[in-house]
């Protein structure tokens, strides 16, 4: 049986094909001819030749096509973006700020422009959108006023390739990129396969015009792990994804001498012990049931002293006795 969804009243600075015409103004680089969106590789936009649909997730329509790299596509993107290495790598450290600190004025001033785009790509609210976003941008400014204490004899190591699920492209994947090529790294990163891959690619060629060595890829997973994973040009990982994914990731690993994080669905469990502060717990249970739960924060276990059960379950029930579901 088929279920009618909902008709939308979308406000008009929500509007898809509006987002769509200002990404268009903003970057008509990142376009062909028919509308689809072009690969942005290391300042350049190229033509897969092979595209996915977008399907949005708010009314099950696709509304833009993304390109999809092959798996010699995706290794020679990797080819090039770790040969940008030496030169990036050579800029003092006061240059790299200067430009990871233009980056972020242009995700400023688009800031309205890629929440829209992000809340189409994975189904966010406008809120939830904003605040991915954002987390982003003041996550990186944070960066950026202590990363001279925190480079104190480091070195950047070379090529850093990411792989993250779908839920936070901007807080979780897009802040490890700025960060990492702070750092002095050039920097791929994999569009995540249940979506993301519009507002990501308008946010890549943002940073390219802040000149940062970076390069976002799309496609299958099983075409593009050989490079991004596997090659000899990457010289560190950072995963974010389920287990069974990393588990795989890590296999590739094994052996390697590459630099690696791998998150796997971790979530830490909360302690409740000489507590007092009930009404700032509140407010911390509610949030972790923004954006459908999904979020590592949106913590399943606690461990609370016997003596403070009852008031914890009390405070849960506060927390979420207006939640509202669907």
């Amino acid at each position: 049986m088929s279920v009618a969804r909902p008709v939308l009243a979308i406000p008009s600075h929500l509007d898809r094909s509006q987002l769509l015409d200002r990404a268009r103004q903003r970057l008509p680089q990142a376009f062909d001819a028919d509308g689809h969106l072009l690969a942005p590789i290391l300042g350049q936009w190229l033509s897969s030749g092979h595209w996915s649909p977008a399907c949005s997730p708010i009314d099950g329509q696709v509304w833009a096509e993304l390109p999809q790299l092959m798996a010699e596509q995706a290794t020679e993107a990797v080819q090039r973006t770790a040969q940008a290495y030496p030169a990036w790598a050579a800029l003092s450290l006061e240059e790299r700020v200067a430009r990871v600190g233009t980056a972020l004025q242009k995700l400023r001033e688009e800031r309205d422009l890629l929440v829209g785009l992000l809340a189409w790509d994975i189904g966010k609210t406008w809120r939830t959108a904003g605040s991915d976003v954002d987390r982003c941008i003041e996550g990186v400014e944070w960066y950026l006023q202590g990363i001279d204490e925190m480079l104190a004899g480091r070195q950047p190591i070379g090529l850093v390739s990411n792989i993250a699920s779908w839920n936070y492209p901007f807080s979780v994947l897009l802040t490890n990129v700025l960060v990492q090529a702070l750092a002095g790294n050039s920097v791929v990163a994999k569009i995540p396969g249940q979506g993301g891959g519009v507002s990501l690619t308008i946010a890549f060629g943002l940073l390219f015009e802040a000149g940062l060595p970076v390069s976002l890829l799309g496609g299958a997973g099983r075409a593009l792990s050989p490079a991004l994973v596997a090659h000899a040009d990457i010289a560190g990982l950072a995963f974010v994804g389920g287990r069974r994914n990393g588990r795989a990731v890590g296999e590739q690993l094994k052996g390697s001498g590459k630099a690696y994080a791998l998150e796997m669905e971790g979530i830490n469990a909360y302690a409740i012990t000489g507590f007092s502060q009930w009404s700032l717990l509140r407010k911390q249970i509610r949030a972790g049931f923004d954006y459908g739960k999904q979020r590592c924060t949106a913590y399943t276990r606690w461990l609370v002293e016997r003596s403070l059960l009852e008031k914890f379950v009390q405070t849960w029930r506060e927390a979420v006795e207006d939640l509202r579901i669907g």
